[in-house]
């Protein structure tokens, strides 16, 4: 006869769920089975009430504080001193940086507004760009570039903005009464 051996390993690999686990799931469960509306309910009239409260009790909190802090100062008036050269420094800081910003954001504009007014005196002068229907500079006819030549395809007068020609051009029929009526009786 064969002789079984005691393997080290179980039968199956899966592993059962703690019993205190699945009670608990169980609870849970059944809780909400029984009382979901309930609960649901609650929570929906906690969170209005809440709204309600939430403005007086924020109002009540910081009075506290305030309260809080003027025990403070009256027992220590040093504390409310080193306080406000706090906060005189704090502004202090802010308004140093604001106006280094601010010089910086001037110099800026001065030189922005200093390139435009050489610009203008260029342009003026004709030293500067190329303006549309005057000759070209001697320097540009030197450039070599693609020829101009004209395309003899089109009437010299045709302008493509112009419309296909004075025939063909819809128009709208006057706006008149709807119906023909127009206060005649």
């Amino acid at each position: 006869m064969e002789e079984q051996t005691a393997s080290p390993h179980p039968e199956t690999l899966e592993q059962p769920t703690p019993a205190l686990l699945s009670d608990i799931f169980s609870f849970v469960e059944y809780i909400y089975a029984t009382f979901g509306w309930y609960i649901l309910g609650f929570i929906v009239l906690s969170l209005y009430l809440w709204s309600k409260i939430q403005p007086s009790y924020e109002a009540w909190r910081k009075k506290r504080e305030e309260d809080e802090y003027a025990a403070q100062i009256h027992k220590n008036p040093d504390l409310f001193r080193a306080r406000q050269e706090a906060i005189i420094a704090a502004r202090q800081r802010m308004q140093e940086e604001h106006d280094r910003q601010a010089k910086i954001k001037a110099e800026r504009a001065q030189e922005l507004e200093e390139q435009k007014r050489e610009e203008w005196i260029a342009r003026q002068t004709g030293t500067g760009g190329r303006r549309l229907g005057n000759e070209p500079s001697k320097s540009c006819e030197a450039v070599p570039g693609p020829s101009k030549k004209k395309d003899s395809s089109f009437k010299p007068e045709y302008n493509p903005l112009m419309g296909a020609g004075s025939s063909s051009g819809y128009r709208p029929p006057k706006r008149g009464c709807p119906g023909g009526g127009c206060g005649k009786k």
